[in-house]
């Protein structure tokens, strides 16, 4: 890398290719100079991303002067990348309080934006919290396995008192101003029944919310943010970061595609069961029953949001490792790197994993705890009662998707990454039959070790997430709703399915 002023030599090549070429002014050399480290903000990988405006990244090879220019693959893509995935992916860190705001606004003071980060921080916790009460006072999903949700009208009895000779009787039956109970004026009373609170509703905000404090110290208090700063070790390793950066490009697209759904599922869940019933208001006060159902929509939207941060996060990390294993590998295969420099490698990211198993992965154990809850219910809901309403049964159906689809996506992309450590055992033991360069076997026998005592494994509820253990999982799973179904679990009279 050299700067714009008297710069001569060759560059330093990475892997075989020449460096991405840093042009750099004097006033912001002298800025980097007299910048003070203990900055809080300067200690994140992100106030790289934002503040770097001074610095600029050329995304080619050679310099102004000199003909033909060749565009650099790995700052370009690199670029790209940060640009599509990491900057929005920073935007939803700050809508959720887990990020402060402010990284680009120099118009405004530093007292008003810490003031706005403070009490931005103060709104989303009581939105939280106001998203975790109605949940319990509504009933939210109407999850009650026992038996089908319902609702109880008051029954009128008739009382036929006994009159005296002086009494005038007064049939008030057919007094059509006085039918209190008929006509327009009727005023239902909704009793709906919602058993097993405390392990349907209240264990799984608690997860929840708890789950949401280690995100806010790991990536607010911690200022700690290992997703960019593992993809730009990894694209600087890479052979062909364009496939990385579509592959990243996906995954953030999928989770907006899966934010999209949850807020339609929860606008229908209001069309489903109604919005007296799903905000709890009754129908005389339309104007506070829409206001509710707009709050309890925003409140459910941000909460998801938590959990598509944590997720795109964990899994994230988790691509970008596996594409670093693929990469060791190949390097291996290819007899293009030294077995120390390869030791060194793969200790790094024995690092990154011990990282990304660590607060991240606590998070995202307890959200899918808390969303493992819920779809098993809804599948239970889905064919033990079979509702006679159309909505109330593709509620159930679309929830269960949408559920299935955020733990399906942790899940395998945490397995993907753990079964890459085998490729580097095989690799190991080809380099043990056939040799390696000019090293002597000791060197090849203390390598293969090495690779024996490293465990390259993502955990999620400290569990390794190796392959054969989420398939022995699933066939567990589903013999034991076979037999539930069989002996009669699921029986009930409004059931078509089982």
């Amino acid at each position: 890398m050299f700067l714009n002023k008297k710069s001569s030599g060759k560059k330093k090549a990475i892997n075989g290719r020449p460096a991405p070429t840093i042009v750099m002014n004097s006033k912001t050399a002298d800025s980097l100079q007299n910048s003070d480290s203990s900055d809080p903000s300067l200690n994140s990988s992100y106030a790289d991303v934002f503040e770097a405006s001074g610095i600029v990244i050329r995304d080619y090879e050679g310099s102004f002067s000199k003909s033909p220019l060749h565009q650099n693959a790995v700052t370009y893509n690199l670029n790209k990348c940060k640009s599509n995935v990491v900057i929005p992916y920073f935007k939803l860190l700050c809508l959720i309080g887990w990020r402060p705001f402010g990284y680009r606004y120099d118009c405004c003071p530093a007292w008003l934006i810490n003031f706005w980060n403070y009490l931005y921080t103060f709104i989303f916790f009581c939105i939280l919290i106001f998203w975790y009460v109605i949940r319990v006072l509504t009933c939210n999903g109407q999850l009650v396995v026992d038996k089908p949700a319902h609702i109880i009208k008051p029954s009128v009895t008739p009382i036929t008192p006994t009159y005296g000779p002086n009494v005038t009787f007064i049939n008030w039956t057919t007094t059509n101003s006085s039918n209190f109970f008929n006509g327009s004026n009727q005023q239902e009373l909704q009793i709906r029944t919602c058993n097993h609170i405390f392990g349907t509703y209240v264990i799984p905000n608690f997860l929840h919310f708890f789950a949401f404090l280690i995100g806010f110290y790991h990536f607010r208090v911690q200022e700690h943010e290992g997703l960019y700063a593992l993809m730009e070790k990894v694209y600087l390793q890479s052979h062909n970061p364009s496939k990385m950066t579509k592959r990243l490009r996906l995954y953030l697209f999928l989770g907006v595609f899966w934010l999209i759904t949850c807020l339609g599922t929860m606008i229908h869940y209001f069309f489903a069961f109604g919005l007296h019933i799903g905000t709890g208001i009754p129908k005389s006060r339309p104007i506070l029953m829409y206001s509710m159902a707009t709050l309890i929509t925003v409140s459910n939207l941000l909460s998801n949001c938590v959990n598509l941060a944590a997720a795109l996060s964990y899994c994230g990390q988790c691509a970008l490792l596996t594409y670093y294993i693929d990469d060791v590998a190949e390097r291996l295969e290819e007899k293009s790197t030294e077995l120390k420099t390869a030791m060194k490698e793969i200790l790094e990211i024995k690092r990154n994993f011990h990282r990304l198993n660590g607060s991240l992965s606590i998070s995202v154990s307890l959200l899918i705890f808390d969303a493992l809850i819920v779809l098993i219910l809804n599948s239970v809901l889905l064919f033990q009662f079979y509702n006679d309403i159309t909505y109330v049964w593709l509620y159930r159906l679309v929830t269960v998707f949408e559920l299935s689809l955020f733990c399906c996506f942790v899940f395998v992309l945490a397995g993907r990454a753990t079964s890459r450590s085998s490729i580097l055992l095989d690799k190991a033991l080809s380099i043990r039959v056939f040799g390696f360069q000019s090293h002597t076997q000791l060197d090849i026998d203390s390598f293969l070790n090495f690779i024996h005592k490293v465990e390259l494994q993502a955990e999620i509820f400290t569990i390794p997430m190796k392959p054969r253990y989420m398939w022995g999982a699933l066939f567990i799973a589903v013999q034991v709703i076979i037999l539930i179904s069989q002996t009669g679990g699921f029986n009930n009279d409004n059931s078509k399915w089982l």
